[in-house]
């Protein structure tokens, strides 16, 4: 029965991420109570923060929206929520938001900072995060097959990503770092040195067991006798395998992930590329720049399929163990 439950949820909610991101660039406008007029403007960026969302209950997602509006000097934040019952339409939940300048919410948040000692500290919390949040880790994706990272059903993963003798980039990255794969040099099984095969932030860090029992990543759960996708799932029992139930599953819900199309690493980003096994850090400013120029090429999601896709089918393979 849960099982059912966590399939008819994937399906219920899949594409709601991107449908609600849809909406940066359209028309937003605010009706103020009474004669106090109104406000329009455009919806310039927005962050989606999915529920912890369980079978049975109606899920939520939260956002973080950055407004223009016309005749305002700055843009104004704005947070609010969706709602999506069984079967029926996404909803905004936000009748009511609070939206206001940048500036105002600074004043807010000193304010309440000052007065409340509890919120001063969550303040001070979330800025120590802030600051480790930005690490960047490069390594070669040696057998890209589509099981390490797992880019398929809307989100991109990482779990099968390990080094003997040595803590790897699954154990050691959090919540908000990034992670670039580069080519390797069998060009039979990765796109060769040189290439982006992909790079993915790190919206959610879950345990194996976590990340198994999870509807949103019931269709990653491997299916031997499935299509290609379905294989290759990397959401594998952690209960047959004491190892994996003490690892992690990192998942991207914004990722470029190229594969067999990988792109060749810009000049002035050559650095980024990790030649050998293990991993390298990444200068964090210097990936903003190599991230904005990215977004120029790209956006988010697949954009080529796995470069052993095609040998695998041929030769009836079995799944290649990843050497990141």
């Amino acid at each position: 029965m849960a099982s059912n439950q966590h399939t008819e949820m994937t399906k219920g909610t899949a594409g709601v991420p991107e449908q609600i991101m849809s909406r940066v660039g359209a028309k937003v406008s605010f009706k103020y109570p009474s004669d106090e007029g109104d406000k329009h403007g455009k919806l310039k960026r927005r962050t989606v923060i999915p529920g912890r969302n369980a079978p049975g209950k109606v899920p939520y997602w939260d956002v973080v929206d950055l407004i223009e509006f016309e005749g305002e000097k700055e843009p104004w934040l704005r947070i609010g929520y969706y709602r999506k019952p069984s079967k029926k339409k996404l909803t905004w939940g936000s009748q009511t938001t609070i939206a206001e300048p940048i500036s105002t919410w600074k004043r807010i948040l000193v304010s309440a900072a000052n007065d409340q000692k509890w919120f001063r500290e969550l303040l001070q919390e979330v800025a120590a995060k802030k600051e480790d949040v930005m690490k960047v880790y490069s390594y070669v994706v040696e057998h890209d097959n589509g099981y390490a990272p797992n880019p398929y059903f809307r989100f991109c993963t990482l779990c099968g990503c390990k080094f003997e003798g040595g803590k790897n980039i699954v154990q050691l990255a959090k919540e908000g770092d990034w992670i670039i794969g580069t080519g390797g040099a069998n060009l039979k099984r990765s796109a060769g040195h040189g290439k982006l095969v992909y790079a993915m932030r790190v919206d959610e860090k879950l345990t194996r067991s976590e990340y198994f029992t999870d509807s949103q990543f019931e269709q990653k759960k491997p299916v031997k006798t499935g299509n290609y996708k379905q294989r290759h799932g990397d959401n594998e029992d952690p209960r047959y395998d004491v190892k994996e139930h003490k690892d992690f599953a990192l998942v991207s819900r914004h990722f470029y992930y190229l594969g067999a199309n990988a792109i060749d690493i810009p000049e002035g980003f050559k650095n980024f590329e990790k030649k050998g096994p293990m991993f390298r850090y990444v200068d964090s400013a210097d990936f903003c720049r190599f991230i904005e120029w990215l977004k120029t090429k790209y956006k988010p999601g697949i954009h080529g399929e796995p470069c052993g896709k095609v040998v695998d089918e041929l030769n009836g393979s079995n799944r290649c163990k990843s050497s990141c």
